[in-house]
């Protein structure tokens, strides 16, 4: 007891001072340290951000083709949800003249950084005009085809997109499972379907790859056509399985891999297997093992995952009939 009033006996006011000024500081950290959490916390969802940073996995001569029937808010949100990922490819839509009406979704579309291109002629295969396309840009590095009006990004999909071959993205069903598609398929090869009619069918809504040899596929695929003078309503995804299937791109030495739902890109057709769809912490869609796909698939065919993307996107959502209503759960 005397050692303490000892001391405080010679207590010195002056080291209030330093004390005081050790407080403020520390709370002023506090408060930094505390309001940049918050801010955090609010740009936490990455889903079509108004100002992203520029990605460093894309460039100019990387391409995007898409091919669009109509206008509708599903091809806006596939092209604001492409550019708020920060990807820096061209993209180039393709245009049926006959359906395109110059409207409010139309003149949305053209706010964007696309080329439109609406002098079509349908009576070929739609990728007849990447074709064209390729062969006046003969620079491009990398492609990806899209043609499935209902897609949605979340990352820059050149993110996993190969520069040395071609990815196809097959559909976990067998080419003799669909009648329709099968007797098509033999209507236009006959007999030389049965060695394949136990593959998988591959996916023409969706490839990607390095150009030269997309370009490769097309000119081989686009022949095979003409050749046969097969023309059908979805010639060229049958033609694609025939030449894919009986190693027809493997002797012109073109590189090419297989992805499923883990590739970079899931179809919620396909691949919700669970009937529930994981929102992460960041907003973005998950698949059932827990990874980001950079595009969605088919997302339309979900009423609460279709209304929480167009939301996310501040686009008017049209009326729409959806097959499944699984939940959308944050992870």
């Amino acid at each position: 007891m005397k050692f303490g009033r000892h001391r405080s006996s010679h207590f010195n006011p002056i080291l209030i001072l330093p004390i005081f000024s050790i407080a403020l500081l520390a709370y002023t950290i506090f408060r930094i340290s505390f309001n940049y959490v918050q801010e955090n916390r609010q740009s936490l969802n990455l889903l079509c951000m108004d100002n992203p940073i520029k990605s460093k996995l894309s460039s100019k001569t990387d391409i995007v083709f898409m091919h669009f029937k109509s206008i509708t808010p599903f091809n806006i949100i596939a092209i604001k949800s492409l550019k708020s990922t920060g990807c820096q490819a061209s993209i180039v839509v393709f245009l049926n003249p006959a359906n395109v009406k110059h409207n409010s979704d139309y003149n949305e579309m053209r706010k964007f950084d696309v080329e439109i291109v609406e002098d079509i002629n349908y009576s070929y295969p739609i990728e007849n005009h990447e074709k064209i396309y390729l062969e006046k840009h003969p620079h491009t590095t990398r492609v990806l085809h899209v043609s499935d009006t209902t897609i949605f990004f979340q990352k820059d999909p050149f993110s996993d997109i190969p520069s040395d071959k071609i990815s196809f993205v097959v559909e976990p069903r067998s080419i003799k499972s669909v009648q329709d598609e099968y007797y098509t398929l033999q209507s236009c090869f006959g007999e030389l379907t049965k060695p394949i009619k136990d593959n998988f069918m591959i996916s023409n809504s969706l490839f990607f790859g390095n150009a030269a040899q997309y370009l490769d596929v097309l000119n081989i695929t686009l022949s095979s056509i003409e050749r046969l003078n097969c023309h059908t309503e979805n010639n060229f995804k049958f033609h694609l399985n025939y030449l894919l299937w009986t190693e027809a791109f493997k002797v012109k030495n073109i590189n090419y891999t297989f992805i499923g739902c883990e590739g970079g890109f899931t179809n919620i057709h396909w691949c919700l297997t669970d009937q529930k769809v994981d929102i992460n912490d960041k907003g973005q869609v998950l698949t059932s093992s827990g990874f980001v796909p950079s595009g969605v698939q088919q997302f339309n065919e979900i009423r609460l995952l279709s209304d929480y993307l167009f939301a996310a996107c501040k686009i008017q959502k049209p009326g729409k009939k959806h097959k499944k209503q699984p939940k959308v759960e944050q992870k």
